[in-house]
């Protein structure tokens, strides 16, 4: 009389291919999270500070608009979306603070680290912002003369 079904070897290298797949799988799926983070974190900062330029030419609310970075230690670094002449005379009951990933370290080369657009959705100042991840590098956001952002 013949049995049918799987040895016990044949089991076990089953298993065996499974867990050398998944020890392969595992780092690669890891890395591509920590890419995806930084390129979604650096195309929402972008949008957020296009959405300011916007609220600007609009004229939205009779004032002008801009975004204002924080950099902490100890904490997660965040920006601000807020209305008025500058992060330090804003109208703080309007304020957007989004609040970066831990992992994310926020560097900026504008003026008191305030980018702040005229009615005509000109900056005051250009400059960059730099998103930096400690695994998976760097990505900036350029904002022209015109106004105009840019992600490298």
């Amino acid at each position: 009389m013949r049995h049918s079904g799987f040895t016990l070897i044949e089991l076990l290298l089953v298993l065996a291919i499974f867990l050398v797949v998944g020890i392969v799988v595992t780092p690669l799926y890891g890395n591509f999270s920590v890419a995806t983070q930084l390129n979604e974190e650096t195309s929402q900062l972008a949008q957020n500070i296009r959405l300011a330029r916007t609220q600007s030419l609009a004229g939205l609310k009779n004032m002008t608009h801009g975004v204002c970075f924080e950099t902490n230690i100890g904490a997660p670094d965040r920006y601000i979306i807020y209305s008025g002449a500058s992060c330090a005379a804003r109208d703080q009951s309007l304020d957007q603070i989004i609040s970066l990933p831990p992992a994310l370290d926020l560097t900026t080369n504008f003026s008191a680290n305030d980018l702040n657009f005229n009615r005509r959705g000109e900056p005051l100042v250009t400059g960059s912002v730099t998103l930096t991840h400690a695994v998976s590098g760097a990505r900036s956001i350029t904002v022209n003369e015109l106004g105009l952002v840019e992600e490298n």
